[in-house]
């Protein structure tokens, strides 16, 4: 410059014996490593439960192999990032967007199928009316959007030095929603199990089992959502554990809330009952030898509108 200073711009990498990755940033390595062998066994077992009963699948059992597949990529994909960070001491945006892309996605879909099952898509009615289809997906995309902007936030809020204020006020929105969204998904269970109530289906039983999942998962949620809030605000976090709030935490939850999922829609080989309980004539079924009878579109609309 004109002080004849010399003006060095760049970045610094500095390999220690493990690699390039930040001391507060192997834990991290370390979680993503076993929670995606945790997110592969998942899946592996469910797909393995799943091939026993293909003939009689729910699209709801076939959307939680969806999710486990999605929880399973998302633990690769950010494991994969690290290793490539701790090998070449960059951080790869390709790689890093992929990551952020399956965990938004994982949630957004999640939401899909619990908006979906509350109102009895599958079981009571055979799909959802185009307009409640179009809130539905809506309510998703902005869902979405919500998550990657708080995702990307937290992220980079060590490197960026984001105000925790500011970190603060990108969380309120998504976690107002979320309230709402749990208000709404939990008096849709409600209803469902009401009007199946004196039925004594399976279908019943089921949709007690999905309240109490939904209610488990709330307070967990709200665990995880106060040990980030508590970071945030204090700023204090030990090197050490800064894995805990935002990926050791989240990722736990979750796959607790899919192995929940999964005990309550296991396959079994009388799947065929819950699709259409109020339907199917249970004499005809075991007339038939136990296979599951042909149910025809008039039927099926005309207890919809009953519905």
């Amino acid at each position: 410059d004109r002080t004849g200073a010399t003006l060095l711009k760049g970045q610094v990498a500095v390999k220690q014996p493990h690699g390039h990755l930040p001391s507060n940033k192997i834990p991290t390595f370390y979680w993503c490593g076993w929670i995606t062998l945790v997110n592969a066994l998942v899946f592996f077992v469910w797909i393995i439960a799943m091939a026993s009963r293909r003939s009689t699948l729910l699209y709801v059992q076939k959307m939680v192999a969806v999710l486990a597949m999605t929880a399973f990529i998302e633990g690769a994909a950010d494991f994969y990032a690290h290793m490539e960070w701790n090998n070449t001491g960059s951080r790869n945006i390709m790689i890093f967007g992929v990551t952020i892309l399956f965990h938004c996605t994982k949630y957004a879909l999640t939401l899909r199928l619990l908006l979906e099952t509350s109102a009895g898509s599958g079981i009571v009615m055979k799909k959802l009316p185009p307009f409640a289809e179009c809130k539905t997906n809506s309510i998703c995309v902005i869902f979405l959007m919500m998550q990657w902007i708080w995702k990307v936030s937290v992220s980079y809020k060590q490197s960026l030095m984001i105000n925790p204020v500011f970190l603060m006020i990108i969380t309120a929105p998504g976690t107002l929603f979320c309230l709402i969204l749990f208000t709404w998904i939990f008096q849709q269970f409600r209803s469902l199990s009401a009007a199946l109530q004196f039925s004594g289906s399976q279908a019943m039983k089921i949709f007690l089992g999905m309240r109490l999942v939904v209610v488990g998962t709330f307070f967990v949620a709200t665990l995880v959502l106060l040990i980030q809030l508590a970071d945030m605000w204090l700023d204090d976090t030990p090197w050490n554990l800064q894995w805990v709030p935002y990926d050791a935490a989240p990722h736990a939850a979750y796959t607790l809330f899919l192995l929940a999922l999964m005990m309550v829609w296991w396959p079994r080989a009388d799947n065929w009952k819950l699709e259409y309980t109020d339907q199917v004539n249970q004499e005809e079924a075991d007339a038939a030898g136990g296979e599951p009878p042909m149910v025809k579109a008039e039927q099926i609309g005309a207890n919809e509108e009953k519905l």
